[in-house]
């Protein structure tokens, strides 16, 4: 999955929060790095308006790093976001004792 297309679905999946983003009138960003995939995607909420970009952003406040595979379940709502970290540690892992 590219990086434009999680973007896509990471917007349908917060299409309804973005009437509680009006009420936030700060920045918050998160940026989420695709293993796989040279690419990211970022959320912000900025003066009360949701984006969702398949672009790096440089001014973030968080990164999170996995497959494209986690970043979608964690945005659905398959997994949390501990399970995920969990999941990337552990395939992290396992990587590292491969080499």
């Amino acid at each position: 999955m590219t990086n434009t297309e999680l973007a896509e679905k990471i917007n349908g999946y917060l299409k309804g929060s973005k009437a509680k983003a009006k009420k936030y009138e700060d920045l918050v960003v998160a940026n989420f790095t695709i293993l796989e995939e040279d690419g990211d995607v970022y959320v912000e909420v900025k003066d009360g308006v949701l984006t969702v970009a398949p672009y790096h952003y440089d001014d973030l406040q968080v990164n999170v790093t996995g497959s494209a595979e986690n970043i979608d379940k964690l945005f659905a709502g398959e997994i949390a976001f501990a399970k995920a970290c969990l999941l990337y540690t552990s395939d992290a892992a396992d990587e590292a004792r491969s080499v």
